[in-house]
């Protein structure tokens, strides 16, 4: 495990910036959420953040770019991760690390707000794309890509923080 993520560290093509951006939204949701002992509000975050509600959704775009991963470009980088971990068994406290980490993740997802959490499971595990999704929820792409970036970033502050 710990290979697969220093080898994908590695390929990151992200500017720094960006990274600090997407850490500092998921910090900002993760306060508000403590505070208030339920799901952060979009204004809230945006207020929290220090912008405007459309600067805050700019700034959901931008760091939407951090979550694009192409296999295709990504192709021999994955298969040389994928043969080391197929030669021999990770060994158990790597299996239950792993596992653990799923077990959060699936409680965090079942924690998000009800759009947020459609918007995940639909684009990550049933393979829908932005535009599908949008054309089934009656806005733009756009608006699909700053809530899916929103519902990361809410995951990510649910799991740093447990």
């Amino acid at each position: 495990m710990g290979a697969m993520i220093d080898s994908l560290r590695h390929g990151d093509w992200v500017p720094r910036s960006v990274s600090r951006a997407s850490r500092h939204l998921a910090a900002a949701i993760r306060a508000i959420e403590v505070a208030e002992q339920r799901p952060a509000r979009e204004s809230e975050i945006a207020e929290r953040v220090g912008l405007s509600p459309a600067a805050y959704r700019r700034m959901l775009l931008d760091t939407s770019v951090q979550h694009i991963f192409s296999s295709d470009d990504h192709e021999e980088q994955i298969r040389g991760v994928t043969e080391g971990l197929t030669q021999s068994p990770p060994p158990p406290e790597e299996t239950l690390e792993v596992e653990g980490f799923l077990n959060a993740l699936h409680k965090a997802i079942a924690r998000l707000p009800e759009r947020e959490r459609m918007i995940i499971e639909k684009t990550f595990f049933d393979g829908a794309t932005l535009s599908d999704v949008a054309a089934e929820q009656g806005v733009t792409e756009s608006r699909i890509c700053q809530l899916r970036t929103q519902a990361v970033a809410r995951l990510k502050a649910q799991l740093l923080g447990d």
